[in-house]
């Protein structure tokens, strides 16, 4: 009878360490599974990226290399679309919230086109800058303007907000609003 109940326990437990390796199994699988999915997902968005990026090039016939169009920077389906309104709509007068690799795109858009010009807000004097330079180095500076304009708070209808002080921007209609900024925190 003891020997009966040896084998039953031994079996109890080997039962239950099966279960916990089964449940360990079908986490690993879904957790594998899950983690293609996101892998194709996330492949299918840097080709777009790519794809976007390389038709910027092309559209934009640019002397020279756009600066990296990753982290703070727009992404390069956003700068496409940018442009294509731009060339497609002609707008004369463009307010963008912060400045960038986008200003760089809508100004050589708005030098496409042959007519407007873009009025960028930025918080940061070294994004300001930084943009300024390379405006200059594509040749760009008549078709925008990088204005320091530091974030301050307004009331909104729900609580208050940073935002852009846009009283140095010129008193004109405005045909495309971008707003890329300010970050959120």
């Amino acid at each position: 009878m003891d020997m009966a109940y040896l084998i039953l326990i031994l079996l109890l437990v080997v039962i239950a360490a099966l279960a916990v390796i089964y449940r360990k199994i079908k986490r690993i699988d879904l957790y594998a599974w899950d983690l293609d999915r996101r892998t194709k997902l996330l492949l299918e968005n840097e080709f777009r990226q790519i794809e976007a990026l390389c038709a910027l090039y092309v559209d934009l016939k640019l002397e020279h290399s756009l600066p990296q169009t990753r982290q703070w920077a727009g992404s390069p389906d956003f700068l496409s679309l940018l442009v294509k309104t731009i060339l497609n709509e002609k707008p004369t007068t463009i307010v963008e919230c912060s400045s960038g690799v986008s200003t760089i795109v809508a100004a050589r858009a708005v030098e496409i086109n042959g007519n407007g010009h873009i009025y960028s807000l930025e918080h940061e004097p070294e994004f300001a800058n930084k943009t300024r330079e390379e405006l200059a180095r594509q040749n760009l500076q008549r078709w925008a303007t990088v204005i320091d304009s530091p974030l301050k708070t307004i009331d909104t209808k729900y609580d208050k907000q940073l935002w852009y002080d846009a009283s140095s921007l010129p008193d004109l209609p405005i045909d495309i609003l971008v707003v890329d900024g300010p970050p959120e925190s």
